[in-house]
């Protein structure tokens, strides 16, 4: 009975000494096949015992570099993303686009949230530079244009006023005219009436007047006649030779005057024989010479309203008559 016992307990024995060295084998195993798996997976197994505490060490550092990295790249993208965001925003709100040349070179990549706050307000003030050049350009083109506007409109201004004192000038000098050849004409009739025959009642004393020659005075023929607004516009007509009868309009409106003229030496020498108070005879018409004066040649004569002129031989002075109705 005691050697069964005995040879039970060592049978146990072999046993649980089995069961150890199968367990061992066993955690062996296991331990190979989870080392394969994690690195299958990247990591490395780190053991327990002091020998491999600087490989744990380093492949924590590692870890920590490559989350690092991964931090530092999505901070980075979003840091450009938000300066991107800032200049189409100051652009949009001012209406003024940079140029890729124009934008400050503070944008790159991997830049931090705190770079790119500085960089957003250096683009920032960028575009409020540049808004506020083209603001002041256009500012000084609208100026420009106004003062251009106004220097036309003053210029057109002072040439009215110019204009309107030359006119008022010539109607001034024209008024002047009038009323100097109204006073001519007074001062002629004056001394016609002076130069005229007595009344009636004193002619008994005077010799009677020689009678008029039965045929009258000698009548002049017309060779032409020619319509100008004055006597110098028909001077063509002159030329041809023979007396012509020159009609222009009254200067006040008040109807047509006449102007006979004709070259002394054709046809006019008789002209140079006329005196004050002469009837002469011209076209069938008989006209009395009120006045006579001489005006130099090149001169400028003074019209009436029934005229007529001639050279004088020399042709250095001109005889102007001015005549009435017989």
């Amino acid at each position: 009975m005691v050697g069964n016992r005995r040879g039970a307990h060592a049978a146990r024995g072999n046993a649980v000494e089995g069961f150890r060295i199968a367990s061992a084998a066993s955690f062996v195993v296991a331990s190979v096949l989870a080392a394969s798996m994690l690195r299958v997976a990247g990591f490395v197994p780190v053991m327990a015992n002091a020998a491999d505490e600087p490989v744990a060490a380093q492949t924590s550092v590692q870890q920590d570099q490559r989350m690092g990295a991964a931090r530092e790249t999505t901070e980075g993208q979003r840091a450009k993303l938000v300066v991107e965001s800032a200049r189409e925003r100051a652009e949009r709100e001012t209406g003024t686009t940079l140029t890729d040349e124009e934008v400050p070179d503070c944008l790159h990549d991997g830049m931090s949230i705190h770079d790119a706050a500085a960089c957003e307000k250096r683009i920032a003030q960028a575009v409020r530079d540049k808004h506020n050049r083209e603001e002041a350009a256009k500012r000084a083109e609208e100026q420009r244009v106004a003062e251009e506007a106004a220097r036309v409109k003053a210029e057109q201004e002072a040439a009215a006023r110019k204009a309107a004192e030359e006119q008022a000038a010539r109607e001034k000098e024209a008024e002047a005219a009038r009323q100097a050849q109204a006073q001519r004409q007074a001062a002629a009739q004056q001394a016609q009436a002076q130069a005229a025959p007595a009344p009636a009642q004193n002619q008994a004393q005077a010799a009677p007047a020689p009678a008029p020659a039965p045929s009258g005075p000698v009548d002049h023929g017309i060779a032409r006649t020619c319509n100008g607004n004055q006597p110098a516009d028909c001077q063509w007509a002159i030329d041809q030779g023979g007396l012509v009868q020159v009609n222009f309009p009254d200067p006040w409106g008040m109807g047509t005057w006449i102007d006979f003229a004709v070259h002394n030496n054709e046809g006019g020498a008789w002209m140079l024989d006329v005196n004050v108070g002469d009837v002469i005879r011209i076209g069938g018409v008989d006209y009395r010479v009120k006045n006579r004066r001489t005006v130099v040649s090149g001169g400028t004569a003074v019209v009436t309203p029934i005229m007529m002129q001639t050279c004088d031989w020399t042709g250095g002075t001109m005889q102007v008559f001015d005549l009435e109705r017989a």
